[in-house]
């Protein structure tokens, strides 16, 4: 990109445009129109703010509000920030941003490796900080989003993997997983860094705290390290590996973002198995961050509760638990026959449109028939019960009927 158009894109003019913009956005919206409304091309093309303008540059101004809007629900109260596509959807949210500052509000010099638009850091108080990437677009939106938020961090344009780092008490490691085509890596190994440049990276700097796939097992020595899952109820959000000493070594946890909650145990009991049983009276549904952090079989042996299936984890008993770490539902109805005879009753009950939950069932769920609207607290549940596929319809806040 030519020095020109980045000067215009992040410019106060430009910025004082994207603000009035964003002002316009929202009296259309309070007057009823949709987003898809307000952000029709030919709309935009017509709008008097931007029409002077060349397509590129009317382009970067409605991305940023467009971007802006979908910030809101990641990032309440500061999404009048520079965001791009990619960025925004890596970018940490703004619930998961503030736990992990709070286990970094100790350190006194921290360094946002790979910091991207700056997600790790907007919510980090601390006498120095450096952001480092090796995309000099990205840093300077990084230094701009920083600026807006009053913070004036150093920024550094370097490959995190050749940065000398011993200096600075604490590192933020935050790998690319996306290629330069921006399609998404599943494997840790095209990671960048690389994990071997990440365990590099800790030996030089212990405390060091890494961001990871929740879904992959961290490159770390694990005797040096706990691992924390972070998650709003129906999601884990990420998996931060963090050093030993700020909750004992070989530690796992489970942290629900929006209520501050935290379950902890030892590494060793992510390995227990639990007792299997048919569907009880009651079906269990542990959080999202509980089961990524492999600790719902511990909460289960802590309340004498079984598992459907050791592949799953559905949790069954015989009581309407009200646990904060758990979803809990009165079993209606369990069906171990084809799907076939399982339409045939679901049509006679006259239920239709029913949401779906699916776990350890393998293919995709069948669609339920068509009928009257269901109650939003009715759910089919697609799972396995000690082997075999089973279909239970479940509801939640309900006594066992």
């Amino acid at each position: 990109m030519a020095q020109a158009a980045w000067e215009w894109k992040l410019g106060s003019q430009t910025w004082d445009l994207i603000q009035s913009c964003w002002s316009d956005l929202q009296e259309s919206l309070l007057r009823g129109q949709s987003p898809e409304k307000v952000f029709d091309p030919l709309e935009l093309s017509r709008n008097a703010r931007t029409k002077q303008l060349d397509t590129q540059s009317r382009a970067w101004v409605w991305s940023q509000v467009r971007l802006r809007y979908r910030a809101q629900e990641k990032f309440p109260g500061i999404s009048a920030l520079y965001w791009t596509e990619a960025g925004l959807e890596m970018a940490t949210r703004k619930t998961v941003g503030i736990i992990k500052a709070k286990y970094l509000k100790n350190y006194t010099a921290i360094v946002d490796l790979c910091c991207g638009l700056g997600g790790d850091s907007f919510f980090l108080d601390t006498p120095f900080l450096m952001g480092v990437d090796r995309d000099e677009w990205v840093l300077r939106l990084y230094e701009k989003n920083m600026t807006l938020l009053g913070k004036k961090p150093q920024v550094v344009l370097a490959d995190a993997e050749f940065m000398p780092l011993k200096k600075f008490d604490c590192l933020l490691v935050d790998p690319a997983r996306r290629s330069s085509s921006g399609h998404k890596h599943g494997q840790s190994a095209a990671f960048s860094p690389h994990p071997e440049a990440i365990v590099k990276l800790a030996r030089n700097c212990p405390h060091l705290f890494l961001k990871w796939s929740p879904a992959l097992p961290h490159p770390l020595p694990s005797e040096n390290s706990s691992q924390m899952y972070l998650g709003e109820g129906d999601s884990c959000q990420e998996q931060w590996v963090i050093p030993g000493h700020l909750v004992g070594p070989q530690r796992v946890g489970a942290i629900e973002c929006l209520s501050g909650r935290e379950y902890w145990a030892n590494l060793e009991d992510t390995y227990l198995t639990l007792p299997t049983s048919p569907p009880q009276a009651f079906l269990y549904e542990p959080l999202k961050s509980l089961i990524a952090a492999k600790l719902h079989p511990h909460l289960a042996r802590s309340l004498n509760i079984a598992a459907l299936d050791v592949n799953t984890a559905y949790l069954t008993g015989q009581e309407k638990l009200n646990h904060p770490w758990l979803k809990t539902y009165a079993i209606l109805k369990v069906w171990d026959c084809s799907w076939n005879q399982v339409q045939k009753e679901i049509k006679k009950m006259g239920f239709g449109d029913l949401t779906i939950k699916q776990r350890g069932w393998g293919d995709r769920a069948p669609q339920t028939p068509a009928g009257r609207s269901c109650p939003d607290n009715i759910f089919l549940v697609f799972c396995l019960v000690q082997g075999k596929r089973n279909v239970l319809l479940v509801q939640s806040g309900a006594e066992k009927l």
